[in-house]
């Protein structure tokens, strides 16, 4: 990542109505021209540990933790609900979506 991702986290918060407005023309554009920056694609992945008491060589005793930059998380948060509500699958979606659980997809089907 380069060293100006640091600062951005602090423009989003700090920017205001003013900035509010210029990224919501910019993710407009992105949706209309579906184009993004190469800089939005990118991402850190950081092998973290599953189990310290487990074998630390072990390839699968490690999960890849993906570190994106703040304005493509803002630009994720901001279509996703556009973006599930359009899914015809959305009602078969269990994990990672609020007030689901296992227990909701077992008593589904």
């Amino acid at each position: 990542m380069k060293g100006w991702t640091r600062y951005l986290g602090l423009a989003l918060v700090n920017g205001g109505a003013p900035l509010a407005i210029h990224l919501c023309i910019l993710f407009n554009l992105f949706l209309q021209f579906h184009y993004l920056p190469h800089g939005f694609m990118q991402s850190e992945i950081i092998p973290t540990v599953k189990s310290k008491a487990g074998n630390l060589t072990d390839v699968n005793n490690y999960r890849a933790i993906t570190i994106s930059t703040s304005m493509s998380k803002l630009f994720e948060a901001v279509i996703a609900d556009e973006v599930c509500s359009y899914s015809e699958y959305d009602c078969y979606q269990f994990g990672f979506k609020t007030g689901h659980s296992t227990m909701v997809c077992v008593q589904t089907f």
